[in-house]
């Protein structure tokens, strides 16, 4: 067990002047240099609030994952976790910030689905369309048209720039800004975003194709596959497709270096049945729409809702 007591914590003014020393009784001092791995440490037990959910971790930003069959047993299943979590925020005197919590309701049917009402504290959540989770924007729809747009709208800032300095510095270092400021932000999110359809993908890779001509110093008339060669990468349909392949590979062969969760991603011909057959397959789980197919991979089970809630509490905020 680790025991970490911070007992006093002092503040800098300007001109060199201190404030008194104060006892800090609960919470983190904010601003230490020990304050994030502190606040880690103070909220690294709150899964074990709602041992029946689904519950995911990022610094402060909590997302819970909650599905059901029917959108009573969602509604009911939802306010029963938060008010776990909302038990569990004042027993270590935190405080949510209910005006960044929201939450969004997936659905494999076009049929709408009813409206949940979900609650924290009498305080009624809202309910979004889109939400953005770990730097990707999701949408009901598992259409990622709202985060292809957020890339487009990062990369078209980058036209007149490059378009300046292109005659300005050498072909390396136009190589290495391109890797640097523009390749991560179509690789960022690829392996999801790339599974909608292909039409949604062409004004990225359109933009793409501008950018590496405005860096290659090549007209409109040049092969578009040549200035993917001279940079010895994918356009983002074909960098989709290999970066899933790599994952199947990673997963076959060198599962270690995945996280635990992609180790029984996939299902093999083994498990099936125990007759001997020439090749050791990996099946994929067969959907009948297309929400199922814009899934990542086209892999697990789909549950007819799944729900998605966005909390934001305030660390160093004290009830």
């Amino acid at each position: 067990m680790l025991v970490i007591s911070v007992i006093e914590c002092n503040i800098n003014f300007l001109n060199n002047h201190t404030s008194s020393k104060l006892p800090v009784s609960c919470g983190v001092p904010q601003g230490s240099v020990l304050g994030p791995l502190l606040f880690l440490l103070y909220i690294n037990d709150l899964p074990n609030s709602v041992p029946e959910g689904k519950i995911k971790l990022f610094a402060d930003d909590t997302n819970l994952f909650v599905s059901a069959k029917t959108t009573n047993e969602l509604e009911s299943k939802a306010n029963s976790y938060l008010r776990n979590l909302d038990n569990w925020l004042k027993a270590n005197k935190l405080h949510l910030n209910t005006d960044k919590t929201c939450y969004s309701v997936f659905s494999p049917n076009k049929i709408p689905v009813p409206t949940v009402a979900i609650t924290i504290n009498d305080t009624k959540i809202k309910c979004v369309k889109e939400c953005k989770y770990l730097g990707v924007i999701i949408d009901d729809e598992l259409k990622w048209t709202s985060h292809i747009e957020f890339v487009l709208q990062k990369l078209r800032r980058l036209l007149g720039i490059l378009y300046k300095m292109r005659h300005k510095l050498p072909d390396w270092c136009l190589q290495n800004i391109y890797f640097a400021f523009v390749h991560p932000y179509i690789l960022y999110g690829l392996d999801v975003d790339g599974n909608t359809f292909p039409s949604y993908l062409d004004k990225l890779t359109l933009l793409n194709n501008k950018l590496l001509r405005i860096l290659q110093k090549k007209g409109r008339t040049c092969c578009n596959e040549s200035l993917y060669l001279q940079y010895n990468t994918l356009p983002p349909v074909q960098l989709f497709n290999y970066e899933v392949l790599n994952l199947v590979h990673k997963t076959v062969f060198s599962p270690y270096l995945l996280p635990s969760i992609f180790h029984d991603y996939f299902t093999r011909t083994s498990s099936i049945h125990r007759y001997e057959t020439r090749h050791n397959k990996i099946y994929l789980t067969h959907v009948n729409t297309r929400f199922g197919q814009r899934r990542a991979l086209n892999c697990g089970i789909v549950y007819p809702i799944i729900f998605l809630i966005t909390l934001h509490p305030n660390p160093f905020g004290i009830s």
